[in-house]
């Protein structure tokens, strides 16, 4: 029988805690807020932020606390940023669609390693946010443009979202394998 930790006070209040909890605070009202410039930095500083929690994390203290807080205030964040840019118009539902269609793919197959082993994080699930977050900006930038830039801008923002999409089904199945290795064992 394996003994599970408690939770404490140290696992809670953690440097990479608050970088998670400040980086989802600024997205969602960077998102609220995304049809202006100063919503969309706000947007590009809270994931900016996501990306450096995990090393942090690893730095000065990880705790199943802290990765679950991580991945749920990463995946919330996420939705309300998806809500917004629909909401607001900025990007075609095609795009909203992809990106949720991968959240979800990694969020259920996180569910099921979970339930066998740690998930390692995947450095092409890192790069697939990056891409989706400075295509969204892109995109919402391009609103405040002219016509003949703002159409560049948005082949640009299209392109990378392709370009996402390779580091996409890179990430499902660094994933996936971790599963099916998981499940094996």
């Amino acid at each position: 029988m394996t003994r599970q930790r408690s939770i404490g006070y140290s696992d809670i209040f953690t440097p990479a805690n608050l970088i998670t909890l400040l980086g989802a605070a600024l997205t969602v009202i960077g998102a609220l807020h995304f049809y202006a410039i100063s919503g969309l930095l706000c947007v590009i500083v809270g994931r900016t932020l996501d990306l450096i929690d995990g090393p942090v994390a690893r730095r000065t203290h990880t705790s199943q606390f802290g990765a679950i807080f991580d991945a749920t205030a990463d995946k919330l964040a996420g939705l309300v940023l998806l809500f917004a840019v629909y909401h607001y118009k900025i990007v075609s539902i095609v795009v909203i669609a992809l990106i949720f269609a991968y959240h979800l793919a990694v969020s259920v197959i996180n569910v099921l390693i979970k339930t066998k082993v740690d998930v390692r994080t995947s450095t092409a699930g890192k790069a697939t946010m990056f891409l989706h977050v400075v295509s969204i900006s892109l995109f919402a930038i391009s609103i405040h443009l002219h016509p003949p830039e703002r159409s560049w801008l948005t082949i640009i923002a299209a392109l990378i979202v392709v370009l996402s999409l390779w580091f996409a089904q890179k990430s499902i199945r660094e994933y996936t394998h971790q599963y099916l290795k998981s499940a094996s064992s």
